[in-house]
């Protein structure tokens, strides 16, 4: 523990654990004192004569400030209008708090969740590197949620790295289902708004090098869920490394994206079931006015 003394105070001393007398305390160059504690110990300081002291509840603002200078460095010219009136106003209030030489832990602990919830609503517009597909919810009647490694929510969860970074590995279907090498499997994604669309990139699993890649499958668009446009397929796809599957195709108006597998990965789990498994699916594309444009 380190602190400092106000000016009027002219020396302390602590009282020894071994022999209960007091021990004169020096300060450093910087003017604070130093002791040393162990989890659950305590020290029981002693100040001159007629002088009393209390430890100050001073909050740690490393988080906050963090968190602002995170929301400072956005653009808001690259975001939709919703939330940013209130994004701006959790900013103000964020700024005020941590300017307040007052605050307490409790102030500055909810004016860092206010403002990382504000910024977690503002949409990016669409453009170059933006991925559409990013923390979307994902339908799959076949997926394997045992929640480590595999879930739905993990193929657009924006993590495609080794599972000792991230244990999130990616889509993976149900081992327990019992499905045979051409037996179809269906994920479709919401990207809550259409879009004018252009590219899907599909990446592998890390932990085991694409292997379990599906050999065959399709790539769908649609605007309302029911009608859909193909617009890429694959035939006898098998990976030995993990690289990204790039789709490029015309602009298509959607606000729905399908994947249909309709050949395994030719590995099959000790259940006997045959295995396809996916680390992430992103999208893009543009908004639907043209303002933006995507580089592929």
């Amino acid at each position: 523990m380190r602190f400092s003394l106000d000016n009027d105070v002219p020396s302390i001393s602590y009282i020894s654990d071994v022999t209960g007398e007091c021990v004169a305390m020096s300060p450093d160059p910087d003017g604070f004192y130093s002791v040393s504690l162990k989890a659950g110990d305590g020290i029981l300081l002693k100040a001159a004569d007629n002088y009393s002291f209390a430890l100050k509840d001073e909050a740690n603002l490393f988080y906050l400030n963090k968190a602002i200078a995170a929301a400072e460095s956005l653009d808001p010219a690259m975001y939709k209008p919703c939330g940013k009136e209130e994004f701006s106003e959790a900013l103000a209030e964020a700024k005020r708090v941590a300017a307040d030489g007052a605050v307490t832990q409790v102030q500055a602990d909810n004016a860092r969740a206010a403002l990382v919830k504000a910024q977690g609503v503002l949409k990016r517009l669409a453009g170059d590197g933006v991925n559409l597909a990013l923390h979307k919810a994902v339908s799959a009647v076949n997926s394997y949620e045992e929640g480590t490694f595999f879930s739905r929510a993990y193929l657009t969860d924006g993590i495609n790295v080794s599972v000792y970074q991230c244990t999130h590995a990616g889509w993976s279907v149900d081992p327990f289902s019992g499905i045979g090498p051409e037996d179809p499997v269906e994920l479709s994604v919401d990207l809550e708004e259409p879009y004018l669309l252009n590219k899907i990139v599909l990446k592998p699993c890390i932990f085991n090098s694409g292997a379990s890649f599906p050999r065959d499958f399709k790539l769908c668009v649609s605007k309302d869920g029911e009608t859909w446009t193909e617009t890429a397929s694959a035939e006898g796809v098998k990976l030995t490394e993990a690289i990204d599957l790039n789709y490029a195709f015309e602009p298509v108006e959607g606000r729905y994206v399908k994947l249909t597998i309709t050949r395994h990965s030719g590995q099959t789990d000790k259940t006997g079931t045959s295995l396809s498994q996916i680390g992430e699916l992103e999208v893009y594309g543009t908004e639907l006015n043209g303002s933006e444009s995507v580089v592929l």
